[in-house]
């Protein structure tokens, strides 16, 4: 075969149409498309030389997808695997638990398996012979969660119902999960963090105690970000550098005691909200200016905003 060293307008102007399908494809919500799941799950069977399974499990979430898959891999009864439900995790031993945890990590993950399908979604119209025993994974992704495949059973789920990201494409929700299941079962994810469920549901159980026995540093941030830098500095013993019209300057060597320098901090207020809010700033900075300046990576003397927002 012969290797191609450029793509025609024709493969080229493919890429963001099949990068735009299948980013709609794997951020779906909704209910699935159980008779078109259910076919293309009998082809996959067929096409991995397999005979399909007599029996369809549906389930609302991977979490009761994965505990209906322990029991199917442990030969449970088909009553037990089809009554299962997401609070059955509670009951289970930890020993099954961890059996649960294997599953969520050992199945297919239909719509989610977005990033590799797409790959070779986009070759089948150059590679068919090639890429089509693919095609009924392909098309059994648009239409359901993850799922998992046994001899006497197929085990599938719903994809959610509500997925949020934030700005930059990541997970994310200051108050509600963001990812989130009908059955309940979700995700609270802070800017792409998994973080405990009482940072997003009841931040008011973040405390500046909590915030400074926290071992975690990522969770240490987060939850300062939550509580609130400028809330957290008001009390403690900060110096005062310097004050000018963009902010306060101050320094805290609470947070790393034992290093030379101390952390800086700028106090600013949003001049639209009237919010007051800490930015952290260039170790180095003498003057508020200088302090918001650096966080806009300039110097004092580049930094001169027509208007701020």
């Amino acid at each position: 075969m012969a290797q191609i060293e450029k793509l025609t307008p024709e493969q080229e102007e493919r890429i963001p149409v099949v990068r735009d399908k299948w980013l709609d494809i794997g951020l779906a919500t909704g209910p699935c498309n159980r008779r078109a799941a259910k076919k293309w799950a009998k082809q996959a069977y067929e096409e991995a030389g397999q005979t399909p399974p007599k029996h369809f499990f549906w389930f609302d979430s991977p979490l009761a997808g994965a505990i209906a898959a322990m029991r199917a891999e442990r030969d449970d009864t088909l009553k037990a695997i089809r009554e299962t439900t997401v609070e059955d995790f509670e009951s289970l031993t930890d020993e099954e638990k961890a059996a649960v945890g294997n599953q969520l990590s050992n199945c297919c993950y239909g719509n989610q398996d977005a990033d590799w399908l797409s790959f070779y979604d986009y070759f089948l119209p150059y590679l068919e012979e090639i890429v089509s025993p693919l095609v009924p994974l392909i098309n059994h992704a648009q239409h359901c969660g993850w799922w998992w495949a046994f001899d006497g059973c197929c085990i599938m789920t719903e994809r959610p119902v509500y997925i949020n990201m934030d700005d930059q494409g990541r997970l994310h929700h200051e108050n509600r999960k963001a990812l989130e299941y009908a059955d309940g079962f979700g995700l609270n994810i802070y800017h792409g963090v998994r973080v405990p469920a009482d940072y997003i549901e009841e931040p008011e159980k973040i405390t500046k105690e909590r915030i400074m026995s926290e071992t975690n540093q990522e969770f240490k941030r987060i939850m300062l970000d939550i509580y609130g830098m400028a809330k957290f500095l008001e009390s403690e013993d900060v110096e005062v550098l310097h004050e000018d019209n963009f902010g306060k300057l101050i320094a805290y060597k609470g947070f790393s005691p034992e290093e030379e320098k101390p952390d800086k901090f700028v106090i600013v207020k949003d001049p639209s909200t009237g919010r007051v809010y800490a930015l952290g700033c260039d170790p180095d900075a003498v003057t508020a200016k200088g302090g918001v300046a650096s966080t806009f990576g300039m110097t004092e003397e580049e930094y001169n905003p027509v208007e701020e927002t």
